[in-house]
């Protein structure tokens, strides 16, 4: 007598796991539905705010960096680089 418990591919999860896992999927499934939506209504907010803000935020970003670099501090260099690494592509992103 074979034993079919090898073909039953979720026997292994419990029933917790394959609710989270449908869960996530459903999550990704609306995101990636919604995301052109939500895409084109953040764009219209950054690029109302960007022209009055974006200098100025760019420069303080980099001035962070410059001073995590100096005093060896690695938060101060992350956060300085990935606010303004993420204002340079939301620039990217309006322009293009």
């Amino acid at each position: 007598m074979t034993s079919l418990h090898h073909l039953n591919l979720l026997g292994g999860l419990g029933p917790w796991t394959i609710v989270a896992g449908i869960g996530i999927a459903a999550v990704v499934i609306v995101c990636i539905l919604r995301g052109p939506v939500m895409t084109d209504k953040f764009l219209a907010t950054f690029g109302k705010l960007a022209g009055k803000f974006g200098p100025k935020i760019f420069y303080v970003a980099v001035a962070v960096l410059i001073v995590g670099i100096v005093l060896g501090q690695l938060a101060l260099i992350i956060i300085g680089a990935g606010v303004a690494g993420s204002l340079l592509l939301g620039l990217l992103a309006w322009h293009y």
